[in-house]
């Protein structure tokens, strides 16, 4: 396998690849906690491959070193490297994205980078990699030896989803699609008399794959208007 290289010397993981429960995709990536704009590195020497669209709107670099080894870095807001050229470990290819509504960011809950290493550039769930099993190497040491990674679970986004216990008194909404300047659909959960407890995910692609997830979890969305939207966003928001 191509060396690696972790995307960042020191950064708090989300999420790490594996299942999730029942309604949700697995989860075949690492999620870096960085915030929006963070620069980034190649993490590998490779062919570099643009992709404006994985299917959920998310801008991803794939770069393809010549053993068939992929890292696959998505959400990204910006892309500074061009499609076809090589690239060396360490180069810098453009932006950490995520945050929600941006350019750039798709299926997303919040900044963040969702890191893959694959041996196919499939998007299923065979042919990926779980980090904490491989050698990689961090730019952080001039011995280029590899370091221990800063890590816990997070309290937000699908970590935080993952966790809670399906119950009467969270409530999930569907903003009708359309009604947003973009055209895209977006969800939300709140607890009915719980300030601060208004969570907000963007689907751009509408009722699809993450609406079904949302479901499974919170029970059939009811849908509201904008204007309820924003009536719920400030009574409930933090």
């Amino acid at each position: 396998m191509a060396q690696l290289f972790w995307p960042f010397d020191t950064a708090t993981v989300s999420e790490w690849p594996g299942t999730r429960p029942a309604g949700w995709a697995d989860h075949v990536g690492t999620d870096f906690a960085v915030p929006q704009g963070t620069p980034l590195k190649a993490t590998m020497s490779g062919t570099v491959d643009i992709i404006w669209n994985d299917g959920l709107g998310a801008w991803v670099i794939d770069i393809i070193a010549p053993d068939g080894t992929v890292a696959r870095h998505g959400h990204l807001s910006h892309m500074a490297a061009k499609d076809g050229q090589w690239v060396n470990a360490g180069d810098y290819i453009g932006n950490t994205g995520g945050a929600i509504g941006t350019p750039g960011a798709g299926l997303s809950t919040g900044s963040h980078l969702h890191w893959e290493i694959r041996n196919n550039r499939g998007w299923g769930a065979t042919g990926w990699y779980d980090p904490r099993h491989l050698a990689i190497k961090s730019f952080g040491t001039s011995s280029g030896t590899a370091q221990p990674l800063a890590t816990a679970e997070t309290n937000t986004g699908l970590a935080q989803m993952r966790r809670r216990k399906k119950g009467p008194t969270m409530h999930l909404v569907y903003l009708t699609k359309g009604a947003r300047s973009d055209g895209s659909a977006a969800y939300a959960i709140y607890t009915p008399g719980v300030k601060g407890s208004w969570e907000e995910f963007d689907n751009s692609t509408g009722k699809g794959k993450y609406a079904n997830a949302l479901a499974a979890q919170y029970g059939t969305p009811m849908e509201i208007s904008l204007k309820r939207w924003l009536e719920l966003q400030k009574k409930y928001g933090a």
